[in-house]
């Protein structure tokens, strides 16, 4: 029985087209010819835009590994503390005054 790729096609369009919708949005409005000789297109804009894809997609495959392991589609991160280790990763930063570094901003 073969699946019809119509779904993961419709899919990766829609991606497409929301990161094209959502890269000229900002506080400075490009038009569509003089989005792409800008440096605030190519140095902040896109670069944000790609990041927040790859975070996306890096959540989706490991909630899909989560639940391919337990054999669970309730699974969640709850289960073995990740969500409590991120918690505590993230206090011991703010205590540290690691929030304050411009990691490459």
């Amino acid at each position: 029985m073969s699946r019809s790729p119509l779904p993961f096609i419709s899919l990766i369009a829609l991606l497409i087209l929301s990161v094209a919708i959502c890269t000229p949005v900002g506080v400075v409005h490009f038009d569509w010819s003089e989005m792409w000789h800008s440096p605030i297109f190519w140095n902040l804009r896109l670069p944000r835009v790609l990041l927040c894809l790859l975070a996306g997609i890096a959540l989706s495959v490991s909630g899909a590994a989560y639940q391919s392991v337990f054999r669970n589609p309730l699974t969640d991160p709850y289960i073995l503390g990740v969500s409590s280790g991120a918690s505590l990763g993230a206090a011991i930063a703010i205590l540290l005054g690691l929030q304050s570094i411009p990691w490459g901003v």
